[in-house]
């Protein structure tokens, strides 16, 4: 049995203690691979700060195992690339894969994601980013762009229900 970490967010009814990730996916996340390193492989709960919720934290772990083979190869606290950080490798990944289209899965993980709405989308965007998870952050880049690409400005306001400015009078 591989070894997992309890991510612990804002409780919600669904998940009040916190979601169980296997390790090779948690240490996808460059602050999570810090703090096991830091910690000398000594930690089974991380708490996550920023008011993400569970939920949120489970879409960003179901989006992980979806793409798993896309991550730089992790260790447990370390990375495979002799003298690299995580960060390091991140980055050269997605300048590599900057250009390319979304694929359908992932595009399908997104539209499940806004079905209710944008707000999860946001939280999942805000998540990511407080995990510093590079190629989650980028593909939900390229799905708000592929979003909003071509569309007028009133059509945006719509789609992320942001209501007109109040007209500036001079």
């Amino acid at each position: 049995m591989s070894k997992s970490i309890i991510i612990q967010a804002v409780p919600t009814i669904e998940r009040p203690d916190g979601v169980v990730v296997p390790l090779e996916y948690a240490l996808t996340s460059v602050t999570i691979n810090d703090l096991y390193k830091d910690m000398g492989g000594n930690v089974e709960v991380f708490p996550v700060q920023g008011g993400q919720n569970n939920n949120t934290i489970e879409n960003v772990f179901n989006y992980v195992q979806r793409n798993i083979d896309r991550f730089p190869k992790i260790k447990e606290g370390t990375t495979e690339a002799a003298g690299k950080t995580q960060r390091e490798l991140a980055k050269e990944d997605y300048t590599k894969t900057r250009g390319d289209p979304l694929d359908e899965k992932n595009v399908k993980f997104f539209n499940d994601l806004v079905v209710n709405g944008q707000g999860p989308l946001f939280d999942f965007m805000l998540a990511v980013n407080y995990l510093e998870m590079e190629l989650p952050l980028q593909d939900c880049a390229k799905f708000v762009a592929s979003e909003i690409k071509g569309k007028s400005p009133e059509d945006i306001r719509k789609i992320f229900s942001v209501e007109r400015p109040a007209e500036v009078k001079s």
